[in-house]
């Protein structure tokens, strides 16, 4: 599997990353066990930790810190624009393996508060009853699970409590 991923703020920048069949089967089994769409949001959370420890070792973005900090080197940080693009190519691959049951992959949105309050993340729609959750990897450090969250908490700035 060959990914596109962001390498910086605004994903001014890619590369090419490459997963192995070995690690694809590891993915494969982490959705092993996933009995419903709850423990499904789970196991994605899981998994985009899971694909940006892996991805962060050959595209550089190992070092990214939660958030935007002030201090840290900017090689390899990614602002919000470049971990939901990111987190939504991984998504879009997990749903090509046909390893998600309960939810399939929905088109980013970006929330608008005062000047400097606009965020992206990607989306995850429940099949059974169209429910939408953020996906949002911004928050946590490189290879940390996702906050996976009812879209709506999510457009109120609830997340940031987390």
């Amino acid at each position: 599997m060959t990914l596109n991923t962001c390498i910086n703020f605004g994903c001014s920048d890619k590369k090419k990353v490459y997963m192995p069949q070995n690690e694809i089967e590891s993915l494969k089994s982490l959705f092993a066990g996933t009995v419903n769409a709850e423990t499904e949001r789970e196991k994605i959370a899981q998994a985009i930790g899971w694909f940006e420890y892996r991805v962060g070792n050959q595209n550089g973005t190992w070092r990214d810190k939660g958030r935007n900090p002030g201090r840290v080197d900017p090689e390899g940080q990614l602002d919000c624009i470049a971990e939901s693009l990111n987190t939504t190519t991984y998504l879009k691959q997990i749903e090509r393996l046909g390893l998600l049951k309960w939810h399939s992959v929905d088109d980013r949105v970006v929330r608008h508060r005062m000047i400097f309050g606009t965020h992206w993340t990607a989306v995850i729609k429940e099949k059974e009853n169209s429910d939408l959750y953020a996906v949002d990897s911004w928050y946590e450090d490189n290879g940390t699970s996702a906050r996976v969250i009812p879209l709506e908490t999510w457009f109120n700035g609830a997340e940031r409590i987390l």
